[in-house]
């Protein structure tokens, strides 16, 4: 049952009334005893004249009480699903806003919220309340919303600036401090499927010879996450000739430059298509990798070396990757003299079972590495669908019971919905990254997403849903212009489709436009929070 400000203060204010009127009665006393101290001291000086004794007595200064600052930094939260990305202040006061009880005594000036449990919180939400939090009292089942545009989840927040702020108090204290962290805030990006084959080869990469520019309208997201991941559909052998029309991929070994350049970390080399160049493309694709200082994930000789874990450091904490497939039964193997595929599945008349043995592995394997938090990168589930299957929530679950802390995963070529399973996320589906396949809106539709961590837990999720263009959209391909600095990003932004786009990359979409209801609804249509 939820409290108003007013009822929990008048509570706290009847509690402190008492405390208050002793230190009055202290204070008073004090400053009393100062005259009569002094009158006293002139007594002493005036018999000293007499007695000829100095008694040295000095006139006592008022004490003063020092006053130390503690700045409070709030965020505005509502529901996983809300389409808003930024609200204003006015937005804020003008809407029915909770919080929780030990945010009462250093809640913000001028503000009214009802005081509920943290437990309920996302019933409150969902009655399009807004909840005003700490940034340490935020779940990723939450929305985190910009307050005139200041994101506090941003490493590069000017906290001058950010408006939705207390300052505390504290008498009998000195020093001013903030109770928040800039250094304590972390990002993974975790993007789906690049395909770098294909007509995205032969009609894009090849023609200009440029491996970054696809990525281009999420660079920035990815050069400022301090980790960044996706999936990496197909092998990269040397200059392939592009197919046209067929689903054997194999790409450029220049891409491997170009992920390294625009920022990525990890790749799962995992994907339903990892084996499509053969046993002699698994070794140029693993060197191009690493040469271009990538970490990747889910193939090698045997069950060892497709475990084995990518780590990486952030803030002292390490993350851990391990990636598989569940698609392409023919590329997985464990023998130890070949190249193969991780699975966490067994695959019988096309009927697929958890491998519980291999799914047990992660926790032993979270444990020797000392992982602190855990990642596993799936390729799963039927093509163009929205709704993860039996299976995949199945193995989902399983991998989070065994250790995982985030599960991430591609192949349907569509957006899947999302669950929160014991408090931890799973990305059932995030579409298309980097492909060809613009001939349905579905499959050019997709989701990146920055996961936003304070002190190492995770805290925000922010999902920026993209759109690819292709020659389905237009004839007017508009790259060559465009790297050649005639057009820029927020021209390309601003243009429609059907006057020209640079084929193949995916571009932000616009919170007001119809395309973005659209991915969000297909996302959120089975999604759990």
């Amino acid at each position: 049952m939820s409290q108003t400000f007013r009822e929990i203060k008048l509570n706290r204010s009847q509690a402190g009334i008492k405390k208050r009127k002793i230190i009055f009665l202290i204070l008073f006393l004090l400053i009393f005893s100062i005259p009569i101290f002094y009158i006293v001291n002139k007594q002493f000086v005036v018999f000293s004249e007499f007695s000829s004794v100095d008694f040295n007595f000095v006139k006592p200064s008022p004490t003063e009480i020092p006053i130390k600052t503690i700045t409070h930094f709030y965020a505005p939260v509502v529901k996983f699903t809300d389409s808003r990305s930024d609200i204003t202040l006015e937005e804020i006061k003008s809407s029915q806003l909770v919080t929780i009880s030990e945010n009462v005594d250093i809640f913000l000036d001028g503000y009214q919220a009802d005081v509920v449990g943290i437990e309920t919180i996302p019933e409150e939400l969902e009655l399009g309340k807004i909840a005003i939090l700490q940034i340490d009292q935020i779940t990723p089942n939450f929305k985190t919303l910009s307050v005139e545009g200041y994101n506090l989840w941003n490493e590069n927040v000017d906290l001058d600036k950010y408006p939705l702020t207390f300052t505390e108090k504290i008498p009998g204290e000195s020093g001013s401090e903030i109770n928040f962290s800039k250094e304590a805030i972390s990002t993974i990006f975790v993007g789906g499927e690049i395909i770098p084959a294909r007509a995205v080869d032969r009609l894009g990469l090849n023609v200009h010879d440029n491996y970054t520019y696809l990525f281009d309208f999420v660079r920035q997201n990815i050069e400022g996450a301090d980790l960044a991941i996706a999936q990496l559909e197909n092998p990269l052998m040397g200059d392939p000739t592009p197919c046209t029309g067929c689903t054997v991929f194999v790409g450029d070994e220049k891409n491997a430059k170009g992920f390294s350049e625009v920022g990525f970390d990890i790749l799962a080399f995992s994907g339903n298509h990892a084996g499509d160049g053969g046993q002699k493309a698994y070794e140029p694709t693993i060197k191009a990798l690493t040469d271009a200082g990538l970490k990747y994930t889910g193939v090698g000789k045997g069950v060892d070396e497709q475990m084995k874990p990518a780590l990486f450091d952030i803030n002292g904490k390490v993350i851990g990757m391990i990636s598989a497939d569940d698609v392409s039964y023919f590329y997985w193997s464990s023998d130890k003299s070949v190249y193969g595929v991780n699975t966490f599945s067994t695959s019988s008349n096309g009927i697929l079972n958890i491998n519980m043995q291999k799914v047990e592995m992660i926790k032993s394997i979270k444990e020797e590495n000392n992982i602190d938090y855990l990642i596993i990168y799936e390729s799963w589930g039927v093509e163009y669908t929205n709704r993860a299957n039996s299976h995949q929530v199945e193995l989902a679950h399983a991998f989070i019971d065994n250790g995982a802390d985030l599960v991430v995963a591609s192949h349907p070529h569509w957006v899947q919905n999302i669950e929160f399973y014991k408090g931890k996320p799973i990305f059932y589906a995030l579409g298309n990254f980097i492909f060809d396949q613009t001939h349905t809106l579905p499959t050019r539709q997709s989701v990146v997403a920055n996961l936003n961590y304070y002190d190492g837990v995770l805290g925000n999720i922010e999902i920026i849903p993209l759109q690819t263009c292709g020659y389905h959209q237009t004839k007017n391909d508009l790259t060559k212009e465009y790297l050649d600095g005639n057009i820029s990003l927020e021209q390309l932004q601003n243009k429609p489709e059907s006057e020209g786009c640079v084929w193949w990359q995916p571009r932000k979409v616009s919170e007001d436009t119809e395309e973005y209801k659209q991915i969000l609804d297909r996302l959120f249509e089975f999604s759990t929070f």
